[in-house]
């Protein structure tokens, strides 16, 4: 990420995974994590994964997710 992106900042990226490998490496990389209880994994494991991290997001699907940029928010992770 670093090499893509020097001056982004883990805290500002959301992962969007639908294995708990996956989601437990996006928190352990220090992002958000977004929960899909889709794909080849049962739904329970990457429910019981999303619940072992703190912050994380679980949805059914992606049909109704919108994805929104708080303003307010990046202005003041800019002064951080």
């Amino acid at each position: 990420m670093q090499k893509l992106c020097p001056s982004l900042k883990a805290k500002d990226v959301l992962v969007i995974e639908d294995a708990p490998a996956g989601l437990q490496s996006g928190a352990a990389a220090g992002c958000r994590v977004l929960a899909v209880c889709i794909g080849p994994v049962a739904a329970a494991d990457v429910v019981q994964a999303a619940a072992e991290i703190e912050g994380a997001i679980v949805v059914r699907d992606l049909n109704r997710c919108v994805a929104r940029r708080h303003l307010e928010q990046d202005r003041a992770s800019q002064r951080d």
